[in-house]
């Protein structure tokens, strides 16, 4: 076979799978014209009108078949495997095209996907490339196929539509790290990293460090597009000078809306500390400074107002520490 591909922007190919990036987002024309030879045989079009009840959906929520088929070559070799048709009863009609060469034996077999576990085998059809066309009734299965021979061009086109490639920044300011993707105009999905790994339950546009690390955000777009953004190192999230019971915690937590709740700091001494409360987006939403006394100390804060996962940071001369607060 020959390939005559044309991608709509002035660019054409002859390989059997090219590949191609627009440098322009936009809806292109996309046209292919195969040329075989008029003695090739080409499958037009199978219809599915009754299946075997052997079929199992694999996971007891689908209650239709999804069937495709494979296609073989007389040494066994899947020379096609088309898509599913998901969610239909027979009859199931498939218009895709299959060549086949003349005088060779081929084999059509009807699958039905599962999600979960084996595909289920369904039948098979040995085909006669000298036939324009068969019938099969076997087993509770019954598949026919029309061919077309003769003809040496066939042709496709489809409309596609190119999306800008994402890019996204990181920034970092007061603690907080920001995120800036292109284009802005595109909803995303947001996985935050620390050395390279995920950060569990890390998944909106900004986020805040309580570790020190080297941090990243992969974006996602709608059409899964992907893109990740460069490498910011936090090294100023510091623990104070703690005795070694490091007890430190919010109480009650989580807490509800509403309700007044506590910070439990153990210190090994006097100092002054400043405790300043962000909501989970980086907005600063109230601040209380205090004298830490030696020993155990409660330092009641005033009530959040709405639900969500609220960050606590203490400071001191010596360093800052982070606690989590959640409100439900």
């Amino acid at each position: 076979m020959t390939y005559n591909w044309n991608f709509g922007n002035g660019q054409t190919s002859t390989l059997a799978l090219p590949s191609l990036a627009y440098s322009v987002a936009g809806t292109y024309p996309i046209s292919l014209n195969v040329t075989t030879a008029t003695t090739d045989r080409v499958i037009t079009e199978i219809t599915v009108t009754a299946i075997p009840n052997t079929w199992n959906d694999g996971v007891l929520i689908d209650p239709k078949p999804d069937l495709y088929f494979k296609m073989k070559d007389n040494n066994g070799t899947i020379i096609y495997n088309s898509p599913a048709i998901f969610d239909k009863d027979p009859p199931v009609k498939f218009t895709n095209f299959v060549l086949m060469k003349p005088n060779l034996n081929y084999t059509l077999e009807i699958w039905e996907y599962d999600l979960i576990g084996q595909d289920d085998f369904l039948a098979y059809i040995p085909i006669n490339t000298n036939n324009a066309n068969g019938t099969l009734s076997n087993g509770g299965a019954t598949i026919s196929y029309l061919t077309d021979t003769g003809k040496s061009s066939y042709s496709y086109t489809k409309t596609v539509k190119a999306l800008e490639k994402p890019t996204v920044t990181l920034t970092s300011a007061n603690g907080l790290l920001t995120t800036q993707s292109n284009p802005s105009t595109v909803s995303y999905t947001y996985t935050w990293l620390l050395n390279g790994n995920v950060i569990a339950g890390a998944t909106t546009a900004t986020y805040r460090p309580t570790t020190n690390g080297s941090y990243s955000v992969r974006i996602v777009s709608i059409a899964d597009c992907s893109a990740t953004s460069n490498t910011i190192n936090v090294s100023s999230v510091t623990t104070l000078d703690l005795d070694p019971q490091n007890s430190w915690k919010v109480v009650p937590n989580p807490l509800k809306i509403g309700e007044g709740f506590a910070v439990n700091i153990l210190s090994d001494k006097k100092r002054d500390v400043k405790i300043t409360i962000y909501n989970a987006v980086g907005q600063l939403l109230n601040q209380k400074s205090a004298l830490l006394q030696t020993g155990e100390n409660y330092l009641n804060l005033l009530p959040l107002k709405e639900a969500g996962i609220y960050y606590l940071k203490i400071s001191s001369t010596q360093g800052q520490k982070v606690l989590k607060a959640v409100v439900q």
